[in-house]
């Protein structure tokens, strides 16, 4: 039998994977610049929803809403970037991704610099009516590198008390986590995790949900 010689011609099982395993380093970018080499490639990227879990605010609406309707059922990557100077929003991004927050596999909020307006945004993520709490039964990994000592002294977050905006958040999958504001005194459940990584002294842990360590 004669091998394919071309990449859209291989098997459709081992091009899945090649292209899942290349999309991993650019997973935003690649799946759109693999949509357009040809038709046969575009067809098997639409295909694919697994391409299409990756959406950050650094994407445009546009892309955004095209990627939650690309990975249809699949898990969800969902990161919220405040960059120094970035001139970055999450209004209207937060509205579109809060929607599927069951199916939210990993959250991250990394910034830089003091963004009132993301931390307000996330504490009005719609919490479940009887439990009070915000349920996101899929996420695995947590990732909040957002922290900046000025923060505590802020008036308008201690005010509103949104600084620990993830304290409702009920995620009973939860394994791997990096969080820069945090109370030291970490609690047992922890350990359950596969990986964890806290940093600083400040904050507040609060109460969640922490999968069993048996």
């Amino acid at each position: 039998m004669t091998p394919p010689a071309n990449l859209p011609d291989l098997p459709y099982e081992l091009l899945a994977s090649i292209l899942i395993d290349a999309s991993s380093a650019a997973p935003q970018i690649f799946c759109i610049s693999i949509s357009h080499v040809c038709r046969r490639l575009r067809q098997f990227a639409l295909s694919l929803p697994q391409l299409w879990t990756h959406v950050s605010n650094y994407q445009t609406l546009d892309e955004v809403d095209t990627f939650l309707a690309r990975s249809k059922d699949e898990k969800l990557v969902v990161y919220l970037l405040a960059m120094r100077r970035d001139g970055s929003n999450c209004q209207q991004f937060l509205k579109r991704v809060v929607p599927h927050r069951a199916r939210w596999r990993v959250f991250g909020f990394k910034a830089n610099e003091l963004r009132r307006r993301f931390f307000f945004e996330l504490a009005k993520i719609p919490r479940e009516s009887a439990s009070k709490r915000v349920q996101l039964p899929a996420l695995e990994k947590l990732d909040l590198q957002c922290y900046d000592p000025s923060y505590e002294l802020d008036e308008d977050l201690q005010m509103w008390g949104v600084l620990y905006f993830w304290k409702p958040w009920e995620m009973p999958n939860l394994r791997d986590v990096t969080i820069s504001m945090v109370d030291e005194n970490v609690s047992e459940d922890w350990h359950a995790f596969a990986s964890w990584t806290l940093w600083g002294a400040l904050g507040i842990f609060g109460t969640w949900s922490f999968p069993s360590s048996t």
